[in-house]
């Protein structure tokens, strides 16, 4: 029995959408054992680099999926955190070298974009998935399949919540982000995080994390209201 009652939590998040390209020519002619274990290689992969950086899956179809930053644990980074995640996905530590039985690298396609997602979990019989809700994950998807191999796309919509320098190439745009006014990028290198650098959105006074702060307007309330 499959149970919808559980209304979305909408919350604005990153998506990262990843697919390994070429993943049919990687298993072509191999024992299905073996196709098994470099799909298995594959996902552990993403998993491990999405995850380490706080990330979660929440769909993965064999070669590819969709991930999201900033959702069930709020981040104030997610941004950040996701563009780091794809990098990394991309250009692995020297010593991890991801490839098929015939020693050929896999690659990936990545897109990123930001916005509000509506997430819940859903109970599908004895199992429970998670469902996402929203343009912004058709969005990302879009822009990976638009990447080229090994390349890494990012929306402006993702960019105006990054704190991190990045080092960008124009890419040309797609009537879908034409209509809601966003731009096309191409990730060229490492995010390098940057303390000196604000968020775009130009927050003034954010309360993330400023404990003295936060306790000067409480104390205020407090008297205010007694």
């Amino acid at each position: 029995m499959t149970n919808l009652a559980e209304l979305p939590e909408r919350s604005i998040v990153t998506v990262l959408a990843v697919d390994t390209v070429d993943s049919t020519g990687h298993i072509a002619g191999e024992d299905p054992d073996d196709a098994q274990e470099l799909l298995d290689r594959i996902f552990n992969h993403l998993d491990e680099i999405i995850g380490g950086a706080g990330g979660l899956f929440v769909s993965y179809a064999g070669d590819g999926g969709v991930a999201v930053f900033g959702w069930p644990q709020s981040m104030e980074d997610h941004a950040d955190r996701a563009c780091a995640a794809a990098w990394q996905l991309q250009n692995p530590a020297v010593e991890y070298v991801l490839a098929d039985q015939s020693g050929r690298p896999i690659r990936f396609r990545v897109g990123l974009h930001s916005g509000l997602v509506g997430l819940r979990r859903m109970s599908l019989g004895r199992e429970t998935r998670l469902d996402t809700v929203g343009s912004t994950v058709h969005l990302a998807a879009a822009l990976q399949k638009k990447a080229k191999p090994g390349g890494i796309l990012i929306s402006s919509k993702t960019l105006d919540l990054c704190h991190s320098e990045l080092e960008l190439e124009p890419h040309s745009d797609l009537p879908l982000f034409q209509r809601i006014n966003a731009k096309i990028y191409r990730l060229e290198a490492r995010p390098l995080r940057s303390a000196t650098r604000h968020n775009r959105r130009g927050y003034r006074a954010p309360l993330i994390g400023r404990i003295s702060e936060r306790e000067v307007l409480r104390n205020n309330l407090v008297r205010r209201t007694s």
